[in-house]
């Protein structure tokens, strides 16, 4: 499944000038549920919440979030992770591009190995989201392994 990560027209899934109206359409509803999410919770926590994002790509989301000010302002760390080295680049060097580093975090990992983090990290988020096939479409996630990573 990597593989398909690592060819050269990888690059185009995450460029907008390949993506269909639909998927764009799709984006905006998925993220304007997105923002709604992060707001409830936020308020409801009283503070900035820490966001876990699973398979970040070239870190569309955190980028727009950061667009949004009476959003950001809700987000405290946004660590997001691939396994893509692809993603990874375009990720980290979006970051920087959008100085995002006081916030956003990107890392390799694989998250087929989730279990491994989940048993290791003392650290909780409030949020855990997972972008699937290659952007199509955005999940809020809640499963019984995030339970130890989810505050």
């Amino acid at each position: 499944m990597l593989k398909m990560y690592e060819v050269p027209e990888a690059y185009r899934t995450l460029d907008e000038r390949y993506m269909t109206e639909y998927l764009r359409q799709t984006q905006r509803t998925e993220l304007r549920e997105l923002i709604t999410v992060i707001t409830k919770i936020s308020k409801r926590k009283g503070s900035p919440i820490d966001v876990f994002d699973i398979g970040v790509g070239n870190a569309r989301i955190p980028i727009i979030l950061a667009g949004i000010k009476e959003i950001w302002k809700c987000i405290g760390k946004y660590v997001g992770i691939d396994i893509s080295n692809v993603c990874l680049r375009a990720a980290k060097n979006n970051v920087l591009l959008y100085k995002l580093s006081d916030k956003v975090i990107i890392k390799n990992f694989d998250a087929r190995n989730l279990s491994q983090l989940v048993i290791s990290s003392k650290k909780k988020y409030d949020l855990v989201i997972c972008t699937i096939l290659l952007q199509v479409t955005l999940y809020l996630i809640h499963f019984p392994l995030m339970e130890k990573l989810i505050t």
